[in-house]
Parts: C-alpha cells; structure tokens; sequence
C-alpha cells in the first residue's frame, strides 16, 4: 500500500497530517498530550464528525482495524519521529 503525505504542518510543537492511500484519506494531528484521527470516510463527509482521539500514535495504531488507516497511521509515526 503506498501512503502519500499531501500535507504536513509543525505548529507550535504539533504536527498536523493529511494522508491519502488508494481513495481513502485521513487527517491526524499530533500534539504532545494527545493524537486526532479523522477518517475521510462517507460518515465524516455527511455528519463532519471530529474523528478519535487517542494517547498516542500507537495507541491510535492499535485502536483501527483497517489496512489502509494503520498504513496511513504508520506513516504518520515515521513522519512525526
């Protein structure tokens, strides 16, 4: 699966990500006390929904499932390290 990064932002100590891979996207933002995972899924288009919110990039690693979102979340550990 190939992981495209079209954005990467540092603000003030954070990170702010958007990922593509395939048709899926996701934006993560990683801050110090805390890591937002919103899929670009039909959900979040229709209802703008603000995503997860986990500890960390692994807990949010373990906390999805698909391929395709640990792909993207994996890319953003190697990114943000």
């Amino acid at each position: 699966m190939e992981v495209m990064i079209t954005r990467h932002d540092k603000i003030d100590g954070s990170h702010l990500l958007e990922l593509t891979c395939g048709k899926h996207g996701a934006h993560i933002w990683v801050a110090p006390w805390y890591v937002q995972v919103c899929s670009l899924n039909a959900s979040h288009r229709a209802w703008g929904g603000l995503g997860k919110r986990f500890d960390s990039l692994q807990a949010a690693l373990a906390g999805y499932k698909s391929a395709v979102m640990q792909a993207m979340i994996q890319a953003a550990i190697v990114r943000c390290n």
